[in-house]
């Protein structure tokens, strides 16, 4: 098996990936062994069933100050971190729901408070 399984043949298989496959997600295993998904490696995560390209979000939002745009498949939400002052997004956020073809509530602006940085440069959330 070179993928996902497909059917009950597929897992009979057992680990023939050497413990690892490759499907575009990052995440991290917590201490009790929990896997959580928090990001993709090519920038296109699903919401509701539509395919979101986070780059495509940062374009259309280039008026606004991002710093990062990010989200998890399995939380269906699309979370734009800033450095505004600005409190309302309605705006953005309809016009964000109507390119996008997504729900309102899926999209969510969070204001960026610390100046932490990942390892990799970006800044983190907390």
């Amino acid at each position: 098996m070179l993928g996902y399984a497909k059917s009950g043949e597929d897992l009979a298989l057992g680990d023939i990936n050497l413990g690892s496959l490759d499907t575009g997600d990052f995440g991290y295993q917590d201490e009790e062994g929990c896997l959580f998904l928090s990001a993709r490696k090519k920038g296109k995560v699903k919401i509701y069933g539509v395919q979101v390209d986070l780059n495509e979000v940062r374009d259309i939002l280039s008026e606004v100050s991002i710093v990062e745009v990010k989200s998890a498949s399995a939380s269906n939400v699309v979370k734009i971190l800033h450095t505004r002052e600005q409190q309302d997004f309605s705006k953005e956020i309809d016009l964000l729901s109507k390119t996008l073809n997504i729900p309102r509530h899926a999209i969510v602006f969070e204001r960026m408070t610390n100046g932490h940085r990942t390892f990799s440069g970006k800044l983190k959330t907390n």
